[in-house]
């Protein structure tokens, strides 16, 4: 019994450093690469005529571009792309939840 399990647990390691030695190394995309994508996304037939969730998706990706990602939530971006005032409640007004959900 402690044969067959030990036997079990090295094709187990075999396979995993197997696994682990053919998996391809893949290199985090440029921000210029990113920036690029962004803007034929943005200049797609599905964007191009959309203001509010063009302005919505450039906003939130420029934010991650600039190490700022972590800083956003629901309120900042409902006065930075949907220009709401100093009084938003994101309570009564759901925009940017709904923008966000049609993205």
């Amino acid at each position: 019994m402690d044969r067959a399990r030990r036997r079990g647990s090295s094709v187990c390691a075999t396979t995993s450093m197997q696994q682990t030695k053919s998996a391809p190394e893949r290199a985090e995309p440029s921000s210029e690469s990113i920036r690029a994508e962004l803007e034929l996304i943005l200049n797609s037939a599905a964007f191009r005529r959309s203001e509010r969730p063009s302005r919505f998706l450039r906003f939130v990706c420029e934010a991650v571009l600039d190490g700022e990602g972590l800083k956003l939530n629901e309120y900042l971006i409902a006065h930075a792309v949907f220009d709401r005032g100093a009084d938003y409640s994101p309570g009564d007004d759901s925009v940017v939840r709904r923008q966000a959900y049609s993205l």
